[in-house]
């Protein structure tokens, strides 16, 4: 297929359509020259209504021969997929009824298709099945007379259309304006919709911060979409021969195990399991959802049990188990053509993935309690590990030999190696091997080798038989990827050389005084890991492998690293687990990256916090957390960074960003008063608090306490930059003292309440500074300086207001005692905002008043 042929048939897969096309007829003939020119494409649910696709061989005065095909069957009809089910709607008091009324006396031990009978059954009683309609969900906005004005555009149109062919362009003035204003009235009531629907669904924030407003912002109800492209001739199988390479079958030396009365599975053990079920999750091909299986364990455990005790003691893993159906995650924006730009998911049976919990939970407790277990240096499906302690492994290395008399220093690099297709490429034989030299026990070993032979996987091609490999997305995979993997880590290797691995991602850390020594070491280690993963039926990938140097010495000749004959690239930023790792070792390059990710979220979740409306201010902060989580990612690795002005203020943007709309504030608010009226801790001290609490758990120390006072000293920390701050000093006299305003228990602030707080609003001298008023008088009184004070301490034309505030609260109003009585009482903190939003709407009505007059002068 030639390039415009592989451009065309991408397209047409990016807008789901199908080439209906069959046999070996060409559509075109002319002087000799055949082509098949002429394609048909049909959507997924037209196709299934199309058959007896020819071409007819008529003679006929073109040179495209005429395409013959018959529709038949309702377009609008509606498939329904038998195994799948509503989980949403699960009635548990139905499937707890069903389940008391099974034999509650025998013991009942499931085959495989009396196991798949009970669970559709089960399901059955309490749930409706899933149906899956031809035609797309309609937006959220969409309502019935968006439809009809649609409906009326197009025929306006049509008419329009038709009666220009007729009677020409300059007869049929009066069809033009009358599509025209269909049109018109159509966009109208669409934009009138969307601003209500979008204001709705703000409002909705407070009662569900996570649901329908916030899905649609970070595009989680998109769902997984479509890959361009993969239903092109051959690609689906050319990806799936590569990510799941055929091997022999396996040979296995001899295990004899009798299982003993007390190593079978108990009740316990089940409930455990039954607890550690996730929510959500996509089911396998049975369709059976967790949220099922959850319930018959806290039910009639005994359902199961005898099922899973017969497998333990029978050594096998039912085949019903070991058929998945497979998902294609594409990674990033990687070319579409090669297999490695996708990530395989094997969704499995949950009752089998239920299973694989009791058998991943043996296997843990047995490697527990070996001194030769997992080894301490690998960081990936390990519980109380984390890619924190693996970055933090590497940059202990390098601060360790970068510290102390200059020259007495070291260099030190690291290289970061792939492993090509590594999860899908562990051969079953040598996984066997680690199981038994690590003691496993042998009807845990005989379990495991029945779970690998006759694996198949459901592709849109058929069912595929895999034959190596551990899958992505089982529960036990990542265990036994974990002991496959081990003896890397226990390779020897030359003095000053380690390895740091998380899951699959292996990184060489190598360390000498001189290039010279420092290349031996290196490239002696990369030999040594390359020829083990030779051995062990794994390839290292040269050329996406990459080095970098992580040191403090200066003047160095760089170093040449090798795998084999190939040069591995080195270069001055990777990115490792997360966080851009800079050669310059300052953390400059992470901080710049993460900060415009987190603003990009930044700006998404705003639209959902608008100044005036939607959700309260502590929900927004609720939100707020999202970027959070992202800025301080690794902030105990990086946390020292920010004591440069740069990174501070860098990273600062986004969180800035939130607060504004935590705050509902104009952006002209300066950075240390919106981080105090919204109540939340400067993102440098926030980043500084976890580096503390990280320390003190490395320490042992008590984390509750820790906690605490590293928050105080947040706290002070924070009270000291206000205090010495020259920015926000109007919010300064209002609030001098932070920790009783972020620690009260009442009120919350919104758009008139940080106007009082800022300074910044409906005031003239704030107007003049931004040239939005040619003099900063009061429209009122004449006060040459109509700011916050005057307007609520000083203006004469709300003296009747504020003498109604003073008598309630039995004090004159003074700037410096207006937030002090609000923080006494939540009735003295509603009746102040009552005042200050009374007198800035009004404000606000006179200064639209004033605008619009000059507007019309």
């Amino acid at each position: 297929m030639c390039s415009k042929g592989e451009a065309l048939m991408e397209f047409a897969s990016s807008l789901g359509l199908i080439v209906i096309n069959q046999g070996k007829a060409p559509t075109y003939e002319s002087g000799g020259y055949s082509s098949h020119i002429d394609v048909t494409f049909a959507s997924a649910s037209a196709s299934r209504m199309i058959n007896s696709w020819q071409v007819l061989e008529l003679d006929m005065a073109s040179d495209h021969h005429p395409i013959f095909f018959r529709m038949g069957g309702d377009v609008n009809s509606t498939s329904t997929n038998t195994k799948g089910w509503s989980w949403r709607r699960l009635d548990k008091d139905k499937l707890t009824t069903f389940l008391k009324a099974v034999n509650p006396v025998c013991q009942i031990t499931f085959d495989d298709a009396g196991l798949v009978n009970f669970l559709e059954k089960a399901c059955d009683s309490c749930m409706p099945r899933r149906s899956f309609k031809g035609h797309k969900k309609p937006v959220h906005w969409w309502t019935e007379k968006i439809a009809n004005l649609r409906k009326a555009s197009f025929q306006a149109r049509r008419k329009y259309q038709k009666a220009r062919k007729r009677k020409g362009q300059d007869d049929c003035s009066e069809e033009h304006q009358l599509a025209k204003d269909a049109s018109k009235a159509l966009r109208l009531e669409i934009r009138r919709s969307q601003e209500k629907c979008w204001a709705d669904l703000c409002k909705q924030v407070d009662t569900d911060p996570w649901g329908l407003p916030f899905k649609l912002i970070t595009k989680k109800l998109i769902g997984r979409r479509q890959i361009p492209g993969l239903k092109l001739p051959g690609r689906l199988d050319t990806i799936v021969n590569h990510l799941f390479p055929c091997s022999k079958p396996p040979v296995y030396p001899a295990l004899s195990y009798q299982l003993q009365e007390s190593e079978m599975l108990t009740t316990a053990e089940l409930a455990e399991a039954g607890r550690s079920l996730p929510r959500g999750k996509a089911p396998g091909p049975d369709g059976v959802p967790d949220e099922v299986l959850r319930v018959i364990v806290q039910v009639r455990p005994d359902l199961l049990l005898p099922t899973f005790n017969d497998c333990l003691k029978k050594g096998v893993f039912l085949d019903s188990w070991k058929v998945a159906t497979l998902v294609l995650l594409r990674k990033g924006d990687k070319p579409l053509d090669q297999p490695s730009s996708y990530r395989p998911l094997c969704l499995i049976n949950s009752v089998g993935k239920l299973f694989e919990r009791l058998l991943k939970m043996r296997i843990t407790r047995h490697l527990l309690g070996q001194p030769d277990g997992i080894s301490e240096h690998q960081f990936g499906f390990m519980r109380g590990r984390s890619t924190n302690q693996a970055i933090e492994a590497v940059m202990n290395i390098v601060n360790k030999v970068g510290s102390g008399q200059l020259y007495n220093r070291k260099l030190c690099a690291l290289a970061s190696l792939d492993v090509a297709n590594a999860f899908n490429s562990a051969p079953w034989e040598r996984i066997d091997a680690a199981l038994i030299k690590k003691r496993v026990p042998a009807y845990l070993i005989n379990v495991i080798r029945s779970y690998f032979n006759g694996r198949r996987i459901i592709t849109d091609g058929g069912q595929r038989l895999v034959t190596t490999g551990v899958p992505q997305g089982s529960v036990i995979g990542p265990i036994l990827w974990n002991i496959f993997y081990d003896e890397l880590m226990r390779l020897e290797l030359p003095d000053g050389v380690n390895i740091v691995c998380f899951a699959d991602d292996a990184a060489v850390v190598a360390t000498g005084y001189t290039t010279r020594l420092l290349e031996e070491a290196m490239n002696d280690s990369l030999q040594i890991v390359s020829t083990w993963m030779k051995k062990q039926g794994l390839s290292l990938s040269s050329s996406k492998s990459v080095a970098i140097m992580l040191t403090t010495k200066r003047g160095y000749e760089k170093p040449s690293f090798q795998i084999g004959e190939d040069e591995i690239t080195l270069a001055k930023d990777i990115r490792y687990l997360g966080v851009q790792l800079s050669s310059v070792l300052g953390f400059r390059k992470h901080i710049q990256t993460v900060s415009e990710k987190s603003m990009g979220t930044a700006t998404r979740l705003c639209r959902l916090m608008p100044n005036v409306g939607g959700p309260i201010a502590e929900k927004r902060k609720l939100l707020m957390t999202v970027v959070h989580s992202q800025l301080l990612y690794a902030a105990p690795i990086w946390s020292y960074a920010l004591k440069y002005k740069v990174n501070k203020k860098k990273i600062a943007s986004p969180q800035r960003n939130m607060a504004l709309r935590v705050a509902s504030a104009y952006c002209t608010v300066s950075n240390v008063a919106i981080m105090v009226i919204s109540g939340i801790l400067p993102i440098h001290l926030l980043a500084a608090e976890r580096a503390e609490i990280d320390q003190a758990k490395k320490d042992g120390n008590d984390v509750k306490k820790v906690k605490k006072e590293a928050r105080d000293r947040a706290m002070t920390n924070w009270q000291c930059e206000w205090d010495q701050s020259n920015s926000g000093r109007w919010t300064y006299k209002l609030i001098p003292r932070i920790d009783r305003w972020k620690n009260r228990k009442w009120g919350q602030v919104n758009f008139y309440v940080t106007q009082f707080l800022s300074g910044h609003g409906c005031f003239n001298e704030y107007l003049l500074r931004w040239k939005k008023r040619n003099d900063a008088e009061c429209m009122y009184c004449g006060d040459p300086h109509d700011d916050a004070e005057h307007t609520f301490i000083g203006c004469d034309r709300w003296w009747q207001e504020r003498r109604n505030l003073e008598v309630e609260l039995g004090v004159d109003v003074t700037p410096e005692r207006m937030v002090d009585f609000m923080l006494q009482s939540k009735s003295k903190w509603d009746t102040i905002v009552k005042y200050i939003t009374t007198i800035m709407k009004r404000k606000e009505a006179d200064e639209r008043k004033i605008q619009t007059a000059a507007v019309a002068d």
